[in-house]
């Protein structure tokens, strides 16, 4: 979170809902968001059609001052399978 975040810190989980719904509104599945201790203060697992609706979500979120994004593409095992069954 932001400065600005943590100051509106006691509206978060509900901030974490309007997160849920903006991204619907993106064509993004919200699958988990939970709350962290460490470095980082939120961790969500996203699911789209493609890259382009993560991108449009976090540009969206992140551009109100609240929050500063990451973001990291996962491959779940099969497709990893697809990628690396090439390699000699």
């Amino acid at each position: 979170m932001t400065e600005k975040g943590i100051q509106n810190l006691k509206d978060t989980v509900a901030s974490g809902e309007r997160f849920k719904e903006i991204g619907k509104e993106c064509g993004v599945e919200i699958r988990e968001l939970m709350w962290l201790m460490g470095d980082y203060d939120v961790c969500c697992i996203e699911e789209s059609e493609s890259d382009k609706e993560i991108g449009s979500l976090l540009f969206r979120v992140g551009s109100k001052g609240f929050v500063k994004t990451s973001s990291y593409r996962a491959f779940p095992s099969d497709k990893v399978q697809n990628l690396v069954q090439d390699i000699s």
